[in-house]
């Protein structure tokens, strides 16, 4: 027998259809909110509220006709038992279990009372009877055939929450906990659990370490940004400086394992830079001597040729590099390592610093930098030439190493789909270098904002 009376839940939709909230109502009617909710919910799907008296017995083609609607619609529990009238939604779940169990022979009404006992001898012709009648093979068949589209059915589900959630650097079992708990309005617990070869425990434990807060979320968040901004260029060294400029005051340690638990790892080095050598000679003193601290900007410059081969034709660059604070002072590109491009990149340098009389510029023994024009020009603009010893990279590293970062962070990483759209992207390479990429050494400022900054303070 029902606790509520027909003539009760008539006046629950009758007060709902009134614009009374279900607070109200449940208030009014002394009856739980949730049970006014639940009968409302219903009667939208349905339009009714019958009331029914007495147990039902229901067939075994209407518990199938229940459970197909529910899996082909991906109903709940609540919104199924509306559609057919039923009053009590964990009905259609114990079918569903008693069908994934047993199959179809699961949903036969079964019989009141204890079974009779049975006697010795039908017991012998039960035991000797192997051969089963054709009706009982078809109907294990189609249970057989309506499990496997039951499964197929979940796992479809299943993988389209797992695209949903799943991101190359979250654990494949975090991600399968999330899609697991989100199916359960779907699916029975029970049943994915056991399907994936899960315990409830390591269910239940996983889920509690997810819902636990974690106090670094935004840190997260913002180390994702900042990889993703840097395309993969920063170490965990870097990123922490980043972080303290965002106001994140974190250590190196917890950075290195946030980037560790969301695999976000900085690039490596592919390969050692060989750098452009023309005919060697002797025409200026090393004055530089591996020395490459300088006290001010402009006070000492590098330059040095490097070739790249893309799309069957060759790149030259062609920068000068300021060891103050290892700025890009100013670069030429061209498609053959002729002298033009190196005084075209003495031009652009002077006009972009004025004020570099009287400094030193230093390279390897390269022909151009051999050059009587190249050597007049640093006259006129009383620049000092300086020229690392013969055979010897090591006295020009500093731009070396910029030649292997610029490889590294660029040539390596990034795809091009045109020799002009590697040039672009070289260009833009070199500004985000000057402008944006942090050093450890300049206290962690781009090689601008350290010129920038020890500028106003001078």
């Amino acid at each position: 027998m029902s606790k509520y009376s027909k003539e009760v839940k008539e006046k629950v939709i009758s007060l709902f259809e009134k614009e009374l909230s279900p607070f109200r109502i449940a208030k009014e009617l002394a009856i739980p909110e949730s049970t006014v909710k639940n009968w409302l919910h219903k009667f939208n799907l349905s339009h009714n509220l019958t009331h029914k008296i007495g147990k039902q017995v229901f067939s075994a083609d209407f518990k199938c006709k229940v459970l197909e609607t529910r899996w082909k619609d991906k109903l709940s529990f609540k919104e199924t038992a509306a559609l057919f009238s039923l009053d009590n939604p964990s009905l259609i779940a114990a079918w569903q279990k008693r069908y994934l169990e047993e199959g179809i022979l699961g949903l036969q009404p079964k019989p009141k009372g204890r079974p009779p006992m049975k006697t010795k001898k039908e017991i012998k012709i039960q035991v000797d009877s192997s051969q089963k009648s054709d009706k009982e093979r078809i109907k294990e068949l189609e249970a057989e055939n309506a499990r496997l589209k039951y499964e197929i059915s979940f796992y479809d589900d299943f993988m389209k929450e797992m695209r949903e959630i799943a991101k190359p650097n979250r654990a494949v079992k975090k991600a399968q906990t999330i899609a697991i708990e989100r199916l359960r309005n779907i699916y029975p617990l029970q049943f994915m659990l056991k399907y994936f070869g899960i315990s409830r425990s390591t269910y239940y434990a996983r889920l509690a370490s997810i819902k636990k807060r974690d106090k670094y979320v935004e840190e997260r968040e913002a180390i994702h940004t900042l990889v993703s901004m840097n395309k993969g260029r920063y170490g965990y060294r870097r990123i922490r400086i980043a972080l303290h400029k965002l106001g994140f005051n974190v250590n190196h340690k917890v950075v290195m394992r946030i980037m560790k638990e969301e695999n976000l790892t900085c690039k490596v080095r592919l390969k050692k830079y060989r750098s452009y050598r023309g005919t060697e000679g002797k025409i200026a003193p090393n004055i530089i001597k591996r020395n490459f601290t300088a006290t001010k900007p402009d006070q000492k410059w590098t330059t040095d040729i490097t070739e790249f081969h893309l799309f069957g034709r060759k790149v030259y660059l062609s920068p000068i590099l300021d060891l103050y604070n290892v700025e890009i002072v100013s670069y030429e590109i061209s498609e053959r390592p002729v002298l033009t491009q190196v005084l075209s990149m003495l031009d652009k340098a002077f006009k972009n610093r004025p004020d570099s009389k009287g400094g030193i510029l230093h390279s390897d023994q390269g022909w151009q930098y051999q050059h009587s024009t190249y050597q007049e020009t640093l006259k006129n603009h009383a620049i000092i030439q300086s020229m690392s010893r013969k055979g010897n990279c090591l006295d020009n590293s500093v731009m070396e190493n910029f030649f292997g970062l610029l490889k590294s962070e660029l040539l390596y990483l990034e795809e091009f789909t045109s020799y002009e759209d590697f040039i672009n992207k070289l260009r833009d390479y070199i500004d985000y270098y000057n402008t944006k990429r942090i050093k450890l050494k300049l206290k962690g400022m781009s090689p601008v904002e350290y010129r920038t900054h020890s500028q106003k303070v001078a």
